[in-house]
């Protein structure tokens, strides 16, 4: 139906938001899998490690960059993470407005470029929350953000363009992740950094339950999804769920200064609602994706990393 190429060894990618969090751990990936890798950024990047990624500087909020940046690529594939991110402001800034058309910019030019494949980073909360168990094909999309109605503004729009274009393409809906190169105040960077110099952290009671996926996962399994022919939204999340209090208690023994972690010392957010997880059927039995980090050795990856960023300070 949707024209994609399987031979990965003659297929390029073009990476948005390639040097972000997520974005970082994908690149790794994809090298993996044989795709000639095309990253963007606003700054000029070099990866020692990846030498093979192409690094392009460009606006992604600017029409005119965008299509320059699309001819320049002349990629096949097209993985589009970026974002505005800003942790704590995201949920409601007015920059979501902008990113929502930047999308519909660059994903019309790669497909009027002839791009055959497009994988997007769509998130969680594009569902109504208080369905507890978020499934594709059942639960409400109901967002109560203006990131969540953003992201699923580009969802629909997009399906009517991949109909209009011909074009193959995934809507990963993301939900909870963690892991090495987190913002430091994000919640479990914020937990590790002050445990690690001795300090109280002043944390909700947790007795929220969640999706919790290491970031390299969270990485392979975009790659995994651009990769294969699967079309449509397909949630991407751990298969296991857990509390934040367990997974804070797993982190402070890791440390071992489970007395510093101050539970209730901060009240939940209006939309902290009690359970919120996802059905991962499509990825795990359609894709079968397979998880490589389980929860205590994926803190443990956290510790090291951040005592050893802490120590070239």
């Amino acid at each position: 139906m949707y024209r994609v190429s399987q031979n990965l060894g003659t297929n390029t990618v073009l990476v948005t938001g390639a040097s972000g969090f997520i974005g970082r751990h994908t690149l790794i990936h994809l090298a993996k899998m044989g795709f000639e890798i095309i990253a963007t950024s606003r700054e000029k990047l070099v990866d020692k490690d990846l030498p093979q990624v192409r690094w392009i500087k460009a606006d992604l909020l600017d029409p005119r960059s965008i299509r320059e940046l699309v001819k320049e690529a002349n990629a096949t594939h097209l993985l589009h993470l970026a974002w505005y991110a800003e942790p704590g402001k995201y949920w409601s800034h007015p920059s979501n407005i902008d990113w929502l058309s930047a999308s519909l910019d660059l994903v019309r030019s790669f497909a009027e470029a002839g791009g055959q494949r497009v994988a997007f980073a769509g998130t969680c909360a594009e569902y109504d929350w208080h369905s507890g168990i978020c499934r594709e094909t059942s639960t409400l999309l109901k967002p109560d953000s203006l990131y969540g109605a953003s992201k699923l503004s580009l969802f629909k729009s997009w399906q009517l363009l991949q109909k209009h274009f011909g074009i193959s393409g995934a809507w990963c809906r993301i939900f909870f992740q963690y892991g090495p190169y987190e913002r430091e105040s994000r919640l479990i960077p914020y937990v590790t950094n002050q445990l690690l110099k001795g300090a109280v952290a002043n944390v909700s009671a947790g007795n929220l339950t969640r999706n919790m996926m290491h970031v390299d996962d969270l990485a392979n399994a975009l790659t995994t999804i651009l990769s294969s022919s699967h079309e449509g939204p397909i949630n991407v999340a751990s298969k296991r769920t857990v509390t934040i209090r367990e997974v804070l208690l797993r982190l402070a023994t890791i440390i071992d200064r489970p007395e510093l972690v101050n539970f209730g010392a901060i009240q939940y957010r209006d939309n902290d609602v009690t359970r919120l997880v996802a059905d991962t059927h499509r990825l795990t039995e359609e894709l079968n994706f397979q998880e490589k980090w389980d929860i205590d050795d994926g803190l443990r990856s956290v510790v090291d990393w951040w005592d050893n960023q802490n120590k070239r300070l």
